[in-house]
C-alpha cells in the first residue's frame, strides 16, 4: 500500500519500487504498443533515453527518467 507520506516510489512497508525489468516490458506489452511508449518517452528525454547498458536502480527507487532509460534499453534489445 502507498503512503503518501513516504517518500515517492516508497511503500508502507518501507521497500521501494522495484527496476523496470524484462518481466515488466513484457507485461507492458500486452497492453500497450512498445514501439509508441518509446517514441513518447524519446520525445521526453530525447538523447538521455538511448542508452549502451542496462542503467542500475543501486538500491534505491528509480526516478522516472532511470525507469524510462530502462525501458529503453530493454525495447532496444527485442529490435536486435
Amino acid at each position: 500500500m502507498y503512503n503518501k507520506n513516504k517518500e515517492i516510489g516508497e511503500y508502507e512497508s518501507g521497500e521501494y519500487k522495484g527496476s523496470f525489468d524484462q518481466n515488466s516490458y513484457n507485461n507492458l506489452s500486452l497492453f500497450v504498443d512498445s514501439v509508441k511508449v518509446y517514441e513518447i518517452l524519446k520525445e521526453m528525454y530525447g538523447i538521455d533515453l538511448d542508452v549502451e547498458t542496462y542503467q542500475e536502480s543501486m538500491g534505491k527507487s528509480p526516478d522516472d527518467k532511470l525507469l524510462a532509460q530502462q525501458f529503453s534499453y530493454i525495447h532496444s534489445q527485442k529490435k536486435s
